[in-house]
C-alpha cells in the first residue's frame, strides 16, 4: 500500500486501508440519510448488495488478471500465481480423511496479503460497472447524486434515483460475475 496502491484503490472502499474505518462508512451512510431527511422533498435510495461467499468464489484466474490490470509488476504476479495454481484440499473427519481435491476458487482466508488482493478486485470490479453505465447514470455520477460505498466487500449503491441505482446494481452484479462473484439474495 505504501508503494502507491492505496492511491489506486477505488476511492469509497474503507476496507482494509490505513486510516479508513467502518465507523467512517457508516457515518458517511448515516449522514447521507441525515441529509435527505433534513430536506424535505429530497429522495434517497440505497441498494445494499450482499455478495455470497464473496473471498471463497473469487476466479484465480480473474484475480491474476486483476493484478495485472492493477499495475503490480511481474514477479509479484508470479509471486501470488504460485500461491494460487494447482491448490487442493482434504477434509478429515472423525478420523477418516477425504481424497485430495482441486480448489478452483476462492482468497486464502487468513493470509496477510489476501484483504489487499480482495479490494484490488472490487476495485476493478467497481471501476467495471461504472464503465458499463449508461451516459444518464454516468452524468447522475459526475453530478454527485449517485455514487457508492464499500467497506471489503459490502457494497452500498446510493442515489435520487430508484432506476438509477437500480442500473448500478445490475452493473456491479454482471462485473462481479467476471470474477467469479455472484449476489446473495437471501
Amino acid at each position: 500500500m505504501k508503494a502507491g496502491a492505496d492511491q489506486k484503490v477505488w476511492s469509497t472502499q474503507f476496507g482494509f486501508r490505513p486510516c479508513r474505518s467502518t465507523e467512517d462508512a457508516l457515518h458517511i451512510a448515516r449522514r447521507t440519510i441525515e441529509q435527505t431527511w433534513a430536506h424535505r422533498n429530497a429522495k434517497m435510495h440505497m441498494l445494499a448488495v450482499d455478495w455470497r461467499k464473496a473471498f471463497d468464489s473469487i476466479n484465480p484466474a480473474a484475480l491474476m488478471d486483476a493484478l495485472r490490470r492493477f499495475g503490480l509488476p511481474e514477479h509479484v504476479l508470479r509471486v501470488v500465481d504460485s500461491i494460487y495454481t494447482g491448490r487442493s484440499f482434504r477434509v478429515k473427519d472423525c478420523g477418516v480423511t477425504s481424497d485430495s481435491h482441486q480448489q478452483n476458487s476462492g482468497i486464502c482466508q487468513g493470509c496477510p496479503l489476501s484483504p489487499f488482493l480482495f479490494i484490488i478486485v472490487m476495485s476493478l470490479l467497481m471501476g467495471d460497472a461504472r464503465t458499463s453505465l449508461s451516459p444518464g447514470a454516468q452524468q447522475a455520477i459526475n453530478n454527485g447524486s449517485l455514487w457508492d460505498l464499500l467497506y471489503a466487500d459490502d457494497t452500498i449503491v446510493i442515489g435520487e434515483s430508484a432506476d438509477l441505482v437500480a442500473e448500478y446494481g445490475q452493473a456491479v452484479e454482471k462485473a462481479g460475475a467476471t470474477y467469479g462473484m455472484s449476489l446473495h439474495w437471501g
